[in-house]
């Protein structure tokens, strides 16, 4: 059986979440994990439009799904372009 400990120890142990004094508060999300998203999300709005979507479009989706603030945004989607996964354009 999939616990909540175990969920939450496996997000720790993976980075996703830090435990400090006031609780739990986000990591460093692993790339992988983080292009997974975007990918999911991005598929969830181009739903198999060939021209793609914008980058605000995406954000609207990823802040709507995530609660997460356009600086943050960019910051995942600087990271994936440092690693490959994402091309600007």
């Amino acid at each position: 059986d999939f616990t909540i400990d175990i969920g939450v120890e496996l997000l720790s142990d993976a980075d996703v979440i830090r435990k400090n004094n006031r609780g739990y508060t986000d990591g460093r999300c692993p790339i992988t994990l983080l292009a997974h998203l975007i990918y999911e999300e991005y598929e969830a709005v181009a739903s198999g439009d060939g021209n793609g979507i914008s980058e605000q479009e995406l954000f609207e989706r990823i802040e709507l799904m995530y609660g997460i603030e356009k600086s943050t945004f960019e910051n995942h989607l600087s990271r994936l372009q440092r690693h490959g996964f994402v091309t600007p354009g």
